[in-house]
């Protein structure tokens, strides 16, 4: 076992939590605090996948219902195809 973990291993989790925090708030001062630095004014991961607005995921095509509503929209596929093509995931 490296000495470090070693060491470390002598605490329980509350004292490690601590020192955690403190080993960040000290690193964020020497080099600033990437979660503060504005990369990704808007939010979400955009390295991953392009994303709308929070809160406006949702579906344009509004969900047609046959005669047994209970089977839910007849045009689902339709619908989902046209809300991902909205995302910029399908051509």
């Amino acid at each position: 076992m490296p000495a470090v973990a070693r060491i470390l291993s002598r605490y329980d989790r509350e004292r490690l939590e601590g020192f955690v925090a403190i080993a960040i708030d000290l690193m964020d001062l020497m080099d600033g605090d990437p979660d503060l630095e504005d990369d990704d004014p808007a939010g979400g991961n955009v390295e991953d996948e392009r994303q709308m607005a929070e809160g406006e995921d949702y579906y344009r095509l509004p969900p047609r219902y046959g005669i047994d509503q209970t089977k839910g929209p007849i045009n689902e596929i339709e619908a989902y195809r046209q809300h991902r093509r909205d995302m910029g995931c399908l051509g």
